[in-house]
């Protein structure tokens, strides 16, 4: 949508978005990923969760409404 647009192009983006199209919300710092999803990118239709190195432990994903 044009918002989503506005959210990750222009001079001063707030996200990045990934070679697939996902837009990019966050990354995991010392061992912990969290934060809110604007409701302009509401309703979520999907989400990816990116492994980029080996680990020993698991995630744990919820949902608040």
């Amino acid at each position: 949508t044009l918002v989503q647009e506005k959210l990750v192009s222009g001079s001063s983006p707030r996200y990045k978005v990934s070679d697939n199209g996902y837009i990019i919300i966050g990354m995991f710092e010392d061992g912990v990923a969290q934060g809110q999803i604007e409701a302009e990118l509401q309703p979520i239709r999907a989400l990816r969760l990116v492994v980029q190195s080996d680990s020993d432990v698991w995630v744990l994903l919820s949902e608040k409404r």
